[in-house]
């Protein structure tokens, strides 16, 4: 989970009257998606994210998962942040029937069920989300910081099962980018090729036009102090 940082709202999100109930807030949303502002919403979320879901970081486009307009905090439970830029990103996944998604493979947004809790819930809106976790070359899988306070860990923990960051969908993805980008790094630095290695880092871990790499914190983590060197340059 990489930190999105926010940029200034669209003029018609800027416009939508604030809602003060969940029922209100559900109904001005139905109503919003059918407005020119939906769509400018999602292409300013979706350049912030560099076309990454802001959960999973898998890669955000229309033939595999698709994906929504994502409220951190639920708008059933916090009606005034309805139309909060700020409040908003994108996640994959469109419409779990339609696509045809099995329940345990479903993650990200449609995965938390509305959950809402701002002090257990580690997301891409928190400056230091990266710091929580963790993944395992080997299997794909994420998992808490072993370094951080229990505490800290226990809410990594609780993020990755309700946002389901381990799903069947997504761990074989990023076994695969991992192991792929793993054999190359090795390679490079068995031959001393420290230039080779540093230009691989770039295009893994910098922006090609306006999109990344998916699971571009995954990748950052195989780079190490390279990764710093190559995104602190950019």
């Amino acid at each position: 989970m990489r930190y999105i940082e926010k940029g200034p709202a669209d003029a018609g999100l800027l416009k939508e009257p604030v809602p003060r109930s969940g029922l209100k807030a559900k109904r001005a949303w139905g109503r919003f998606k059918k407005k020119p502002a939906k769509k400018a919403t999602l292409t300013n979320c979706l350049k912030e994210q560099f076309f990454l879901c802001g959960y999973s970081e898998v890669e955000l486009n229309k033939e595999e998962f698709g994906y929504h307009i994502e409220h951190i905090k639920p708008k059933k439970q916090n009606p005034t942040l309805t139309f909060e830029h700020t409040n908003l990103i994108v996640s994959a996944i469109d419409d779990v029937n339609t696509r045809k998604i099995l329940k345990e493979h479903v993650f990200g947004g449609h995965a938390k069920h509305g959950w809402d809790n701002e002090e257990a819930l580690i997301h891409p809106l928190k400056v230091e989300c990266s710091d929580f976790f963790v993944f395992e070359e080997s299997t794909g899988l994420i998992s808490p910081n072993p370094e951080l306070p229990r505490r800290e860990q226990a809410k990594a923990r609780l993020t990755i099962y309700k946002l389901n960051l381990n799903s069947p969908a997504l761990v074989p993805k990023r076994k695969n980018m991992l192991n792929a980008i793993r054999l190359v790094v090795d390679e490079l630095l068995e031959t001393g090729r420290f230039d080779d290695l540093e230009s691989f880092a770039k295009r893994n871990l910098l922006p090609d036009g306006n999109k990344l790499v998916a699971f571009h914190s995954a990748n950052k983590q195989i780079f190490g102090k390279i990764a710093d060197k190559v995104i602190n340059d950019f």
